[in-house]
């Protein structure tokens, strides 16, 4: 006779497992935590790097904000109900900074990245708004994320790429 496990040999027999179907049941519902924790943003934020994104964004902005890292081709991110989408370029090096690493700009330009789409969430679709927001507030979203104190080589490096994004974000526009 055979089981779902097969057959077990013991000393000089053959003992049958019992034949419920909880183990298989019990390894489903293991398989369907680790999926969800692996491959579905924000299903444990506490576990994940990610979540730490989460969380520095929500202090931010003093409500709940969820940040997913994604494929944004030619974005660095995007806004839509409470919920940021950073290019995973974007996230790369606030992830790798927040595990672990030495201070480099562009952590510190991803920090300025994220802080612009929080102004997003609070102040509307206006993008001048949303940059002098994240000029604002870059460093404490680089804090935050426990990456210590910006130095004066990353700050100058964030106002220069500041300084060299297109017109509507330097100056309001129709909309703002």
């Amino acid at each position: 006779m055979s089981s779902l496990w097969g057959r077990v040999e013991t000393h000089g027999g053959v003992r049958e497992p019992r034949r419920s179907g909880a183990p298989r049941a019990g390894v489903a519902v293991v398989v369907a935590s680790v999926f969800a924790l692996l491959f579905v943003p924000a299903a444990w934020p506490g576990v994940s790097v990610q979540g730490s994104l989460s969380r520095a964004a929500s202090a931010l902005a003093g409500q709940a904000v969820t940040v997913v890292c994604t494929r944004l081709p030619g974005l660095e991110g995007e806004v839509g109900d409470q919920r940021v989408s950073l290019d995973l370029d974007t996230c790369a090096p606030l992830l790798r900074r927040a595990a672990r690493g030495p201070d480099n700009v562009d952590a510190a330009e991803s920090a300025a990245a994220l802080a612009h789409e929080v102004g997003h969430v609070l102040l509307g679709s206006c993008e001048y708004r949303a940059e002098r927001y994240a000029m604002a507030h870059w460093r404490e979203v680089y804090r935050a994320l426990g990456l210590g104190t910006p130095d004066s080589v990353q700050a100058v490096y964030v106002l220069s790429m500041h300084q060299a994004l297109p017109p509507e974000y330097l100056a309001p526009g129709a909309g703002c």
